[in-house]
């Protein structure tokens, strides 16, 4: 990294942008010609030419997964090898337990629906009570505002897991999926499924791609993917703890 870049990151320090990840204000320029994606939104101090630079996934020199961010980010472990673009601050970032920089449930968004462009899946809708109605799934779709850009263009959606096409189709554009634990992964307002009854699939093979499918018709819902998990007495589990 030259003195230039050193001062700006020491300046603008570091921040958090729309894909989910940790990264430095630094200018957009040097970001593209380190390796990084900016975000243009207004997340750094400075002018426009200042935005925040996150950078793309890692494995450490054990071979765990991980994410390039700040050092200062980062709440596991940081390999100094050089083992990411950015400059001596960034490093590979991993969990310390083997699961990398990222939570087992936004892994397996990231598996659902891979980041595009720059941008991530998050959570729109957690599981449990909502409102006056009980919600059996974790919703989630594209980090950005709405029924907006990648979210209304029916993005790719994947299996969560290995197993078994169950059930395709039904009133909620609905495909699931049996595994050897007796469990059944279902994904529900699909636009398409691309995936048959009995298809064996393996953890992010496409399955379908996004939608809002409901009772009354494909944008009953606005487009996001519902993730239920059932198991086999058929009580649905919350994802985000079981996964």
């Amino acid at each position: 990294m030259d003195l230039q870049l050193i001062i700006l990151a020491q300046q603008y320090g570091t921040c958090k942008a729309r894909n989910g990840r940790a990264g430095e204000c630094i200018n957009a320029g040097t970001c593209a010609s380190n390796g990084g994606t900016s975000d243009p939104a207004n997340l750094c101090p400075g002018d426009k030419s200042i935005q925040c630079c996150t950078y793309g996934t890692c494995r450490n020199r054990q071979g765990i997964a991980g994410i390039c961010q700040p050092v200062s980010t980062c709440s596991g472990i940081s390999d100094p090898a050089n083992l990411c673009p950015g400059g001596n601050n960034i490093q590979c970032c991993t969990s310390g337990d083997g699961s990398g920089g990222l939570s087992s449930f936004n892994r397996i968004m990231n598996i659902v629906l891979p980041p595009l462009n720059g941008i991530a899946p998050h959570i729109t809708s957690h599981y449990g009570q909502r409102g006056g109605e009980f919600h059996g799934g974790t919703d989630f779709n594209y980090n950005v505002p709405g029924q907006y850009g990648i979210n209304i263009q029916h993005p790719n959606v994947y299996s969560p897991v290995d197993g078994v096409v169950t059930f395709v189709g039904g009133d909620y554009g609905t495909v699931k999926i049996g595994t050897s634990t007796g469990y059944s992964h279902e994904i529900l307002h699909l636009h398409t499924a691309k995936v048959q009854v009995n298809n064996n699939v393996r953890s992010g093979q496409l399955i379908g791609t996004m939608g809002g499918k409901g009772p009354n018709g494909f944008t009953q819902y606005a487009q996001h993917v519902h993730y239920q998990i059932k198991d086999r007495s058929g009580q649905t589990r919350n994802p985000e703890n079981y996964l």
